[in-house]
């Protein structure tokens, strides 16, 4: 199969790029090829493909892959997708908002593992992350090339300037790396910024996603401010309450979000509600 990442390509599709989707096309085939590479599709592996845009990365995925589901929500690219890839037994084309789609949908294809594989559009990064977490367990690994900023955010170390709850909520779930860089020159028409490949390795663990997403997105409400002044006004509490509740755990009252590892709010979540909240 040959990789269609080229501008050549994308000009002879007469596919009209769309600001409001945040289309930026890929035009090397070398990062085509190091991002399968790197998300090691292999032909016992189901890949769901969110945005395909004209098929850069489709046509790899299907050749590596014992199936390939592409999700696109651009009417225009239908035709140009189907044209290209409707003849493969291992292919299925969903013409659906991925956000707004049930995630019963997806079929693992009896392949050993799921993987999410995808350039996604910058302005609903997270919002696709956050639903791939809570709503598709059956996704083991994401592979996504994302705003090189959100990238560092995601892969951020606690006390650093990008650690946020973005950072926390994604480490808690995932084992998450910072594969590449990927500059802004190699899309079609190029962004203003240059963008990166992380990758979301889903841990085993038995949490409640959702209580403990609420919890950490109410610490770093207000990042300047203490956690104890962003629990009281989150939950109503006292403050002398929450400081002898962080002090007991061993923090100091003076402690901030950013400074509390993913792994440390599990624990601090679940003695919050037992001892503050139901105490």
């Amino acid at each position: 199969m040959r990789a269609k990442a080229n501008k050549q390509e994308i000009a002879a599709s007469k596919v009209r790029l769309k600001k409001s989707l945040g289309q930026n096309f890929l035009t090397e085939k070398n990062i085509v090829e190091k991002i399968v590479r790197t998300a090691d599709v292999d032909k016992d592996t189901n890949v769901i493909e969110i945005g395909p845009g004209i098929g850069a990365l489709t046509e790899l995925l299907i050749d590596q892959s014992k199936f390939t589901t592409a999700v696109e929500i651009d009417d225009e690219l239908i035709p140009v997708l189907t044209e290209s890839f409707g003849s493969y037994e291992n292919f299925e084309l969903k013409h659906i908002d991925f956000l707004k789609t049930d995630a019963s949908q997806f079929e693992t294809h009896g392949a050993s593992t799921t993987k999410v594989v995808a350039n996604l559009p910058y302005y609903i990064t997270t919002a696709i992350i956050t639903k791939i977490l809570n709503e598709m367990d059956y996704v083991d690994e994401i592979y996504i090339m994302v705003q090189k900023e959100v990238a560092e955010r995601i892969s951020a170390s606690p006390k650093s300037k990008q650690y946020g709850s973005l950072s926390v909520y994604c480490q808690l779930l995932c084992e998450v790396n910072y594969e590449f860089t990927v500059k802004r020159t190699v899309f079609m028409p190029p962004p203003n910024v240059d963008s990166a490949i992380i990758s979301l390795k889903r841990k085993d663990l038995d949490i409640d996603i959702k209580t403990i997403e609420k919890f950490v997105q109410n610490a770093f409400k207000q990042k300047r401010k203490t956690l104890v002044n962003n629990l009281n006004k989150a939950y109503g509490v006292d403050k002398p309450t929450i400081t002898a509740f962080l002090e007991g755990l061993g923090y100091k009252p003076s402690v901030r979000a950013e400074e509390i590892s993913p792994e440390e709010y599990i624990n601090m979540q679940s003695k919050f509600k037992e001892e503050v909240i139901n105490g």
